[in-house]
């Protein structure tokens, strides 16, 4: 069976109208528990070069 595109166009066209008609009751987001502690990370872009580089190689 050989469709063409004209027969797929138009359900797909009304399936993108429900979607963008389509309105969500969301929850809204978690607040995270804990602050992560700054230092741990291998890169952090306030180091200057010098520092950055040896940082990551005392890793």
């Amino acid at each position: 069976m050989n469709r063409s595109k004209d027969e797929y166009s138009l359900p797909l066209h009304a399936i993108a109208e429900k979607l963008d008609a389509l309105e969500l009751d969301l929850p809204p987001l978690p607040e995270p528990e804990a602050t992560p502690d700054d230092e741990g990370w291998l890169f952090d872009s306030r180091r200057a070069y010098l520092e950055q580089l040896r940082h990551y190689k005392n890793r």
